[in-house]
């Protein structure tokens, strides 16, 4: 358990009347932000083709890869979202640990869809549930699944 989450387990028993008050002080000492890494053009393309093999991988990476979409609004992504005629997609959702909730930001956005997403998109529509990305039986994709 990080730092981050003792301190609000703390903060939650005084609340909850658990216990009367924090017992002791506790200061967060600064620590540097790692930097994001990206994929350059080159390398993005050969993981483009190389997911190509597998529709479900393919799509996935498109569309983090080409409409900057996260984790866990990929895996929350419905059909419903998605509008082919203007190229254009809604994320409404975003799914943690099971538990679907708001995107981060708290609320949703639109995002314009490439060809070869639009293609990508087309191409994999389906009727075995509500998602985009699903398993062959209409359930929701796992996170393991996109790592």
């Amino acid at each position: 358990m990080g730092a981050r989450t003792r301190v609000a387990v703390l903060k939650t028993a005084v609340e909850w009347g658990v216990i009367e008050r924090v017992p002791c002080s506790i200061r967060l000492l600064p620590t540097p932000k790692s930097a994001a890494s990206f994929y350059d053009f080159d390398e993005y393309e050969r993981l483009v083709e190389t997911a190509r093999t597998e529709p479900q991988t393919y799509l996935a990476v498109l569309l983090g890869g080409e409409a900057g979409l996260r984790c866990g609004e990929i895996m929350a992504l419905e059909w419903t979202d998605v509008d082919l005629h203007k190229r254009q997609l809604c994320v409404a959702r975003s799914e943690w640990k099971g538990h679907v909730t708001m995107p981060k930001g708290g609320r949703l956005r639109y995002v314009p869809l490439t060809k070869r997403l639009t293609d990508a998109l087309r191409d994999s529509r389906h009727l075995r549930g509500a998602r985009v990305l699903c398993d062959a039986k209409g359930s929701r994709s796992r996170r393991r699944s996109f790592r």
